[in-house]
């Protein structure tokens, strides 16, 4: 069987490649060591749930893509907006590495643009949905 710490170095390992650090402006961290704030494009993976019975184990992870807002003028007035340009090509990105990976069958099932307005930025979340097979049935 596998554990939260297992699956997070899967999906870290699938993600920390050159193609994907290339066009970030900051890391790749698995949960809870992303920086106090950071103001870097950064990637975070967390899991939420995964079953202790075995095979399949079901698991239910989250990678974050944050993203610092942007300012832009509007009407005369400074305001801060999402970068919406970077978060969809970074979470592409994510999203091609993630489903061509073929020892775990990953399935996105939610994404959605959340605001930080702690830390003056936006972050995709990406919530990922997988059975895991250690042995062949």
């Amino acid at each position: 069987m596998i554990s939260t710490f297992d699956i997070e170095t899967i999906l870290y390992d699938v993600l920390n490649v050159a193609s994907l650090k290339s066009i970030i402006s900051g890391d790749i961290y698995k949960s809870d060591d992303r920086p106090l704030n950071s103001d870097k494009e950064d990637i975070e993976i967390n899991t939420i749930a995964l079953t202790q019975e075995p095979y399949p184990q079901q698991g239910i992870s989250n990678i974050n893509i944050y993203v610092p807002d942007m300012e832009v003028s509007i009407d005369g007035k400074q305001q801060l907006k999402a970068n919406k340009a970077r978060l969809k090509t970074i979470s592409d990105k994510v999203k091609e590495l993630i489903l061509s990976y073929r020892k775990v069958c990953f399935m996105i099932d939610l994404e959605n643009i959340v605001n930080d307005t702690d830390i003056k930025q936006h972050f995709v979340n990406i919530r990922l949905s997988y059975n895991y097979y250690e042995k062949t049935i």
